[in-house]
């Protein structure tokens, strides 16, 4: 966070001397306001990057045009932190305008068309429509198949996409199967140690939770746990999430001895990290006196 906030007293300087060089209405004027925009969100002041890039976004209106590359990205960042503020309406909005507005600029299959396309599928989602999140989920899943190939990163990120839109319609077995297709390119292409390799082998872990099958959640989460440890450090929060889930998933098969002494071992170390008042620190040390009343 401290590298955030130096970036964004250096971009505050930036806009300030272009603004006062060149005016309002100067294109590179308009960049550096973008990109203070940018440091807003990243410093997760949502209320002000929005204020910004709604300032932006009208300024590239007036500087190019409604229909010109740049104000189509510009709307697009719009309706991305309109529903990080959980405004998912409105981010809706803002998102089904600019694919529209991407096909027209730079085609259906271009990727800044595609992004746009998930962004719309999960501001559906976070909106409590599912299925339609589903269907645009499917689309922009076969898109880029199409352009990119079935082995593909950016592929199985949207295949990836496309099994958590089936998890959240409650269809754990499609999830699964697409999970486990995921995890097994993504382990191929990207090796067994890579954060989205790791992320593949959590979400199947889960996703065996939810169907109960606690047996077979347990491999993919003790592995979780083991390579998060080795690769980020024991009290990474990654790492402290990974022991937790392990630690859950061990008290469901009724060994809440060594659940007990996992949790503990979370919430000490989340104390450490997070603080004793943190939402994970009281749910670790809440789940850790109930697995001890169970001894």
């Amino acid at each position: 966070m401290q590298g955030c906030c130096k970036a964004l007293d250096i971009k505050k300087r930036v806009y300030e001397t272009r603004l006062s060089l060149y005016g309002e209405d100067n294109p590179d004027t308009l960049t550096a306001l973008s990109n203070l925009s940018v440091a807003y969100d990243e410093v997760e002041d949502l209320k002000r990057a929005i204020e910004l890039k709604e300032k932006a976004y009208s300024l590239s209106c007036k500087i190019f045009s409604e229909e010109h590359p740049n104000t189509v990205i510009a709307l697009s960042n719009l309706a991305v932190t309109y529903g990080k503020l959980g405004q998912n309406k409105k981010a809706i909005e803002l998102n089904e305008k600019a694919y529209l507005l991407k096909c027209k600029a730079f085609g259906e299959e271009h990727p800044y068309t595609l992004s746009t396309l998930t962004n719309l599928a999960v501001s559906y989602s976070q909106n409590g429509d599912h299925q339609k999140a589903l269907e645009l989920k499917i689309k922009a899943y076969q898109m880029m198949k199409k352009i990119s190939g079935e082995d593909h990163p950016d592929t199985l990120i949207a295949l990836a996409n496309l099994a958590t839109a089936y998890y959240k319609l409650g269809d754990y077995q499609k999830s699964l199967e697409l999970t486990e297709k995921v995890y097994e390119q993504r382990v191929k292409l990207l090796g067994e140690d890579h954060p989205s390799t790791i992320t593949s082998l959590a979400d199947l872990g889960v996703t065996y939770t939810k169907l109960g099958d606690y047996a077979n959640a347990l491999a993919p989460m003790k592995k979780v746990y083991t390579k998060r440890r080795k690769i980020l450090g024991e009290e990474h929060p990654s790492t402290l999430t990974a022991l937790s889930n392990l630690a859950v998933i061990i008290s469901t098969l009724g060994d809440f001895e060594t659940a007990y002494e996992l949790m503990q071992k979370a919430y000490e170390a989340r104390c450490r990290v997070l603080g004793e008042d943190h939402p994970h620190t009281q749910s670790s040390a809440a789940r850790a006196q109930e697995y001890k009343s169970k001894l």
